[in-house]
């Protein structure tokens, strides 16, 4: 059974939250079309950060936004709805996301590492980092870090595009460091060790940086540590959600993984790949 567990349905109005079931059913509609059985809502959660703060939640907003899905759900029957929430997390946050999400019906809760303290994934912030003269070993090894303290905390159901610093190799054209094996195999090591989940992210698929998330190899090698993986499209918009797919089950397959994460009330449970 196939699933798509990262969808942004984006229903922000002026930079507030904005509840009307009609705008996600075109997402359900899409989900009929490519045969995807469980849809995961995942809408950004409060973004601390200073300037790195769109569209995402107000935590005011939560009750809203749960609602609606709790809504949608009674109107689904032929696609379970899951109410998700993606969580920027970053180095000393446990405590914070632990107090805000306690109490909340949420199916899961996604983590994604999307900035650091000296790093922003815009032009701006990449070229500060640069001008700034930190080596991209440094970047790679904070990020990673990053990552596991995240896995360490038990807060998340699965790591979203769990190689997102990639993006600054990627524009700045600076090739990636090379103890990013090392890196990675150490952050395999941690998700093992503490039964986390991973996403196979295809949003870059659809744009110029053509690239899964994380890369083929990087899959084989969590699937080695006995790591289990969800599948997400990072859809934005109805038309993108199951993005990629053939090829996405096809890395997953190659690397041996039979079954597919999914998620009911933060318990994990499990799909057999098609």
């Amino acid at each position: 059974m196939l699933v798509d567990y990262h969808v942004h349905p984006n229903t922000f109005l002026n930079g507030n939250y904005h509840s009307d079931i009609e705008l996600l059913k075109p997402f359900l509609d899409a989900c009929k079309l490519k045969g995807i059985r469980e849809l995961g809502f995942a809408e950004h959660g409060p973004r601390p950060h200073p300037t790195y703060n769109h569209t995402a939640l107000k935590p005011e907003e939560l009750e809203s936004y749960l609602q609606t899905l709790q809504h949608l759900q009674k109107e689904s029957p032929d696609i379970q709805v899951k109410i998700g929430i993606e969580i920027d997390f970053e180095p000393g946050s446990g405590e914070y996301w632990t107090s805000l999400l306690a109490g909340h019906p949420f199916d899961f809760v996604a983590c994604s590492v999307h900035y650091l303290p000296d790093w922003l994934p815009t032009s701006q912030g990449m070229a500060a980092y640069i001008q700034s003269g930190k080596s991209i070993e440094l970047l790679y090894s904070e990020f990673y870090r990053t990552l596991q303290e995240a896995a360490r905390t038990g807060i998340f159901s699965f790591m979203a595009h769990p190689d997102l610093i990639k993006i600054h190799s990627l524009l700045n054209q600076i090739p990636e460091p090379e103890n990013l094996p090392e890196l990675w195999e150490n952050t395999c090591k941690t998700m093992a060790e503490e039964n986390q989940c991973l996403e196979l992210d295809t949003g870059w698929k659809r744009g110029n940086l053509n690239c899964f998330r994380p890369e083929p190899w990087m899959v084989t090698v969590a699937a080695q540590y006995g790591i289990e993986f969800t599948l997400g499209s990072d859809a934005h918009q109805a038309q993108d959600i199951g993005s990629d797919y053939p090829e996405a089950l096809s890395i997953l397959k190659k690397s041996g993984i039979s079954q597919l994460a999914g998620f009911s009330r933060m318990k994990r449970i499990y799909h057999p790949l098609d």
